[in-house]
């Protein structure tokens, strides 16, 4: 494995770092698991990993989460983390 090659790949299932908040609303999303949709190179080796949430994330998310990510127009389905 090159140090380059992304850590993930796609159809990977993973799960959020406990410590992890959310870029586009800082709430907490530690715990939260998903499948990698998509890879999106960066530079220099670095990556983005678009993550499509599953059903127990979904159902799991706090109205305090949907509120932001409703007045802000976002996707709550899908997040973009590195």
């Amino acid at each position: 494995m090159n140090e380059n090659d992304p850590l993930f790949s796609v159809g990977d299932i993973v799960r959020v770092r406990i410590s992890v908040n959310d870029p586009d609303v800082n709430n907490h999303i530690g715990g939260w698991c998903g499948n990698i949709e998509d890879i999106i190179d960066v530079e220099k080796g670095d990556h983005l990993y678009r993550i499509v949430w599953d059903k127990a994330t979904l159902l799991g998310m706090s109205s305090k989460h949907l509120k932001h990510y409703d007045r802000r127009n976002l996707d709550l389905r899908c997040m973009i983390l590195d």
